[in-house]
């Protein structure tokens, strides 16, 4: 009896920490976020639009973001927000996780937590790494789908690709609980974007401490490489362009649009430390980060000016 009162208690602790780890709402960290107000139909330029907040993402319907609340710069992911654009207030979705991406739908976002805490300085726990999914509207519980980060949708909105740090492979599983994960094909580094056909894959690659990045198909084949290229890349929108950036603080690669054949050289949006690119599905806006050493912040542009002045289609 006493061993099955040890697993019981066992059990009840473990979905306790389950249900911290999927962002219970009960007592949320206060965001220390500063967000601009404005408005979105005349915008010009470039301008700092969230404070304390990193990797933003856009929905489907271009006048929403999700972001990682950052409330003690990087060395904590305070959990995912959602920003309607315009508003100086977002709302919390969870109190934990990062990294979060919208399905074509709209109906989820998928997201990353570190399930073991991140000592103060460090960087992030990547081995520790799980896909959580939730509803868009904060609807219901989050639930984990699978050990690994750096989740991408497929088209349908029910599939997701990730890397699994600990195997250093490519994943595809279900959007459910607990999904049987498929192994895609080896890759160290974690960062894989798929394009928004579902058809190919681009990620940064090292070799011979050489950066390049490289787009696979999903089986693993090497389609194309861009040598001395390296940060967290994505495809623009319903075109043939990638954009990405560098991924720590100490480079300055700036931001580069670059086509995704590969056959020209990449132009330069923004010199200096930026990274997480995202352009909204229309074409209007792009969002980046900031990675000057203690701040992380998001900052928007004006993306049809930028499109015009380097050519971008």
């Amino acid at each position: 009896m006493k061993k099955l009162l040890a697993k019981i208690s066992m059990v009840v602790i473990s979905l306790i920490m389950i249900a911290s780890l999927a962002g219970a709402q009960d007592a949320p960290d206060p965001s220390t976020s500063e967000i601009l107000k404005f408005d979105p139909d005349h915008f010009y330029g470039s301008a700092l639009l969230i404070t304390d907040a990193a990797q933003a993402c856009w929905n489907p319907d271009n006048q929403h973001l999700a972001y990682t609340d950052m409330p003690e710069g990087i060395d904590l992911c305070g959990g995912i927000m959602v920003l309607k654009l315009g508003d100086s207030t977002a709302k919390r979705l969870t109190n934990v996780g990062k990294d979060p991406i919208w399905s074509p739908d709209g109906r989820w976002i998928a997201y990353v937590v570190e399930e073991r805490e991140r000592e103060k300085g460090a960087g992030p726990t990547t081995e520790s790494e799980s896909v959580w999914i939730i509803k868009a509207d904060g609807a219901g519980d989050p639930f984990k789908a699978a050990m690994g980060g750096y989740p991408s949708w497929m088209p349908d909105s029910e599939t997701l690709v990730f890397h699994d740090y600990n195997t250093k492979k490519v994943c595809m599983a279900k959007a459910e609980p607990n999904a049987d994960v498929k192994e895609c094909f080896d890759l160290d580094f974690h960062l894989p974007r798929v394009s928004d056909d579902g058809r190919e894959l681009v990620s940064e690659v090292r070799e011979e401490d050489v950066m390049n990045l490289r787009i696979f198909d999903l089986e693993g084949n090497v389609l194309r490489n861009l040598i001395n290229a390296a940060g967290m890349c994505s495809w623009i929108p319903n075109s043939s362009w990638l954009i990405y950036g560098g991924w720590s603080q100490e480079n300055g690669f700036g931001l580069h649009a670059v086509k995704d054949a590969f056959d020209e050289p990449p132009l330069l949006i923004k010199s200096g430390s930026w990274n997480r690119a995202s352009v909204s599905p229309d074409g209007r806006f792009l969002t980046f980060d900031t990675m000057t050493p203690g701040e992380l912040d998001i900052y928007i542009a004006n993306f049809n000016e930028i499109k015009e002045k380097l050519g971008i289609n």
